[in-house]
């Protein structure tokens, strides 16, 4: 099993538990690397609030304020540890880089970005983090490709005439030359990114 940075959805006690879970085996292999996790709570004053662990310490290392986030649903890491994203049920995902959020309680995400108008459950970044993609599974086709250094999403994917359905899970290959999405009807469908030259 892969530890370091991952990937969380805030669900009240299913979180708490898996939480305690992640730790338990990160401490078995005595890793110390962050984890990001959005706060599930129903105090105001804490909403959108991202906590960042250092899991093998059982520490918080940092907590900061997602930017006009109301109900956090989704958070990744890059696997370089460059940026940090996250989602919203407005359909909204900031993007941030790591270096700015250690340095702020409230920072500023270097994009806001807007291209789904449903809740963003899913995000997840590229193996270099060049990519990122992000989407809905409450909306079909609802998957976007946003290239991370010029924040710009990718107008030609998906093409208008994907029948993705409605997206439950998004992973790329190793390398970035391939793309999966997962849907509701057990289907996976792979993308050959072309960027990309391996697999």
């Amino acid at each position: 099993m892969r530890f370091g940075f991952a990937t969380l959805h805030a669900r009240n006690s299913v979180l708490e538990r898996g939480f305690v879970w992640v730790i338990e085996r990160a401490r078995e292999r005595r890793e110390s690397r962050p984890l990001a996790v959005e706060t599930p709570t129903k105090d105001l004053k804490n909403i959108g609030q991202v906590h960042i662990w250092d899991v093998a310490q059982r520490d918080c290392l940092h907590r900061f304020q997602d930017d006009g986030a109301v109900r956090g649903v989704s958070i990744t890491i890059s696997n370089d540890g460059r940026y940090i994203a996250t989602g919203s049920n407005t359909g909204i995902v900031n993007l941030y880089e790591t270096a700015a959020v250690h340095k702020s309680a409230e920072p500023k995400p270097i994009k806001a970005i807007a291209n789904l108008t449903t809740s963003a459950d899913i995000v997840r970044f590229s193996g270099d983090g060049e990519l990122l993609a992000i989407g809905s599974s409450l909306k079909d086709n609802a998957v976007r490709l946003v290239h991370t250094r010029s924040r710009g999403a990718f107008v030609n994917f998906p093409e208008k005439a994907a029948r993705m359905r409605h997206p439950l899970a998004v992973d790329f290959s190793p390398n970035g030359g391939y793309m999966s999405i997962g849907n509701e009807k057990g289907q996976a469908m792979l993308f050959r990114l072309h960027h990309y030259e391996s697999y």
